[in-house]
């Protein structure tokens, strides 16, 4: 039995003895079913305690209610099969295509549609060929197609081994109702800032990203490709968030919601640097960390030519070389209350000198 994307899916010959778990509100599929590997170990016994042709294994699946017994459930006390949806594979002229409802699905799950089969009075031992009963007949392996089941815990087992003492091919699975898997985070996230030149103070930065596994590998043809897992059909949107200070605080850009994974970020201060990270959400998974931060995914947008003015400002300032407004006016009262007193002085002085003394030919 394999777990994959939230559906289980189960071979012949491999009933799982562990508990197995979905992580996917339900949509849990059983796959194929009934046939089987082939096996010695029903001759290698003493007393010969296996069931069905020799050297072979058959599996079904039917529903029990208690692990510790290997009596399968009456079909009143089943609700395993009791199913929110299912997908027959089977081809229209097959006497197993069509709807299957409870009854038929546990039907064909306990039987794994064996057809010939011998009537209760006809069976004489359990080698028959058409002992139904002990899975004589079942193929090798048998599609049983897709299930979505019904939140809850199904226990169940296969009824042909379960005399073997030395096994217990038993198993059970969890469908909850609320996902234990969220996604993963995405990745590859690259900023690339845009000049807006029709208006310089809102700039723009391109955004893109990948789901989780779309990191780009080299193949060996040499060729560079694109990863794909997954996670990229698990994706139902995305968030992308925005920090103008380096990560303290993050805000929410609301034109990036959606299920592209590229967006246009507009309305940005010029000249600022700006990081960006990306949410992944799932139906009902809720939704992933946020990507890891990488220097691809901080950017400085354009300048406008305020913005630049402002940074040639800033730099000056840091290498001691740009005088700030208060200095400038400070050196101009400085001068101009200089010139104001040279000016007093000057006066003071003219005031107190003594006048010129009379004309000669004063009486």
């Amino acid at each position: 039995m394999t777990q994959h994307q939230g559906y289980i899916r189960t071979r012949s010959g491999r009933t799982p003895k562990a508990p197995i778990q979905s992580g996917h509100q339900g949509d849990v599929s059983m796959g194929k079913s009934g046939g089987g590997t082939k096996s010695s170990s029903r001759n290698a016994a003493g007393n010969n305690n296996g069931e069905g042709t020799d050297n072979t294994d058959r599996h079904n699946i039917v529903q029990i209610k208690e692990s510790g017994l290997d009596v399968p459930a009456s079909f009143s006390e089943t609700d395993m099969f009791d199913t929110l949806f299912e997908w027959n594979p089977e081809p229209p002229n097959s006497q197993f295509s069509g709807t299957r409802d409870k009854e038929e699905l546990t039907k064909q799950f306990a039987l794994v549609k064996q057809t010939g089969c011998l009537t209760s009075g006809q069976i004489n031992g359990d080698q028959q060929a058409q002992n139904c009963q002990k899975l004589n007949a079942a193929a090798a392996t048998v599609d049983m197609g897709l299930l979505k089941f019904k939140a809850g815990t199904y226990k169940y087992m296969s009824s042909r081994n379960n005399n073997f003492s030395n096994r217990a091919q038993k198993a059970k699975i969890d469908v909850l109702t609320d996902p234990s898997n969220p996604l993963l985070a995405p990745v590859n996230v690259q900023a690339q800032a845009v000049d807006n030149t029709a208006d310089p103070a809102k700039q723009t930065v391109q955004l893109s990203w990948a789901p989780a596994g779309g990191e780009p590998y080299v193949a060996t043809d040499g060729k560079t490709y694109t990863g794909v897992t997954e996670q990229y059909w698990q994706v139902a949107a995305y968030k992308v968030q925005a920090s103008s200070d380096g990560g303290v605080t993050w805000f929410q850009l609301e034109e990036c919601s959606g299920v592209l994974p590229e967006c246009e970020v507009s309305n940005l201060t010029a000249g600022t640097t700006e990081s960006f990270r990306v949410r992944a959400g799932g139906e009902g998974t809720g939704w992933s960390t946020p990507s890891t931060a990488s220097e691809a995914a901080i950017v400085q947008t354009y300048d406008s030519p305020l913005s630049e003015s402002c940074q040639s400002q800033i730099a000056a300032q840091a290498d001691g070389q740009y005088l700030t407004t208060g200095a400038i006016v400070g050196i101009v009262l400085g001068v101009f209350a200089g010139l104001m007193l040279i000016a007093v002085i000057i006066f003071m002085l003219r005031r107190r000198a003594p006048p010129p003394p009379p004309p000669a030919d004063y009486k």
